[in-house]
């Protein structure tokens, strides 16, 4: 039916695109491409163009904090005690703000897999330019599955 195909339609082709972009632009750090659209995409619409909005403000505000923490190299002690706070803290703010949880987990995300070192400018303009491409991806697959996928008449639904 068209409700049991829309999602996973939908997530194949930004994926595909996803793809298709990092291979297009390979000096930048674009899978992160995939990885927001896996989060991004949903099987149901309800406030999605919310949820993306929420996604990209906290996205750019973890950009910004990750660039205020990580400018320089930090002491291992420092590095552990940031990354310690913004864990406890992320369960806690996903329940309460899906903005402050992005802004929280971006900097978490980006310490941990940096291992200690400076994080560069690049890399975190990459992450917040990847976060609005897949947004973009979302929302335009998430249009184009409600215009070209057959919805069912109101004679041929299943009661129930």
């Amino acid at each position: 039916t068209w409700a049991a195909w829309n999602y996973p339609v939908r997530l194949m082709a930004c994926l595909a695109c996803a793809a298709a972009i990092r291979g297009a632009f390979p000096q930048h750090h674009y899978s992160w491409i995939a990885v927001a659209v896996a989060l991004l995409t949903q099987r149901q619409s309800d406030n999605l163009i919310a949820k993306l909005s929420q996604r990209a403000l906290g996205v750019a505000a973890g950009v910004v904090a990750t660039e205020a923490i990580a400018i320089h190299p930090l002491p291992g002690w420092a590095l552990v005690a940031i990354i310690a706070m913004l864990a406890t803290l992320s369960p806690w703010l996903r329940n309460r703000s899906y903005v402050a949880y992005t802004a929280a987990t971006t900097p978490l995300i980006m310490l941990l897999t940096s291992g200690g070192e400076t994080i560069g400018q690049g890399l975190l303009i990459d992450r917040l330019i990847a976060t609005l491409i897949a947004a973009g991806l979302v929302i335009t697959a998430f249009r184009a599955a409600r215009r070209l996928m057959p919805r069912p008449s109101p004679d041929n639904r299943r009661p129930g």
